[in-house]
């Protein structure tokens, strides 16, 4: 899921929405390869889409200290513009 995240974002993300993820983020950069991997907003906005695809029994997301299970569903729903499959109110689901 994570590797499919990278190239829905490449065909479906605007300029505006990376930013914004950045920002949102508090990382340095989107992607620019001269930062660690996990400095880069489209790592963290793969693994936030795939933590919203898997569902309440396989959600995990890498990065520690991960969000919280509300901010990762404002994070994909900013992202794809639709609800999560992992929801917040059930057990499994917590990053």
């Amino acid at each position: 899921l994570h590797e499919l995240a990278h190239q829905w974002m490449f065909e479906f993300l605007d300029d505006g929405t990376r930013t914004v993820f950045t920002e949102l983020t508090g990382l340095p950069t989107w992607r620019d390869h001269s930062h660690p991997w996990e400095q880069r907003a489209v790592e963290r906005a793969a693994y936030t889409i795939s933590w919203g695809l898997s569902g309440n029994e396989d959600a995990r997301y890498k990065f520690v200290p991960a969000p919280s299970c509300e901010e990762l569903t404002g994070r994909f729903e900013m992202l794809t513009r639709r609800s999560p499959l992992t929801t917040c109110d059930e057990e499994g689901s917590s990053p």
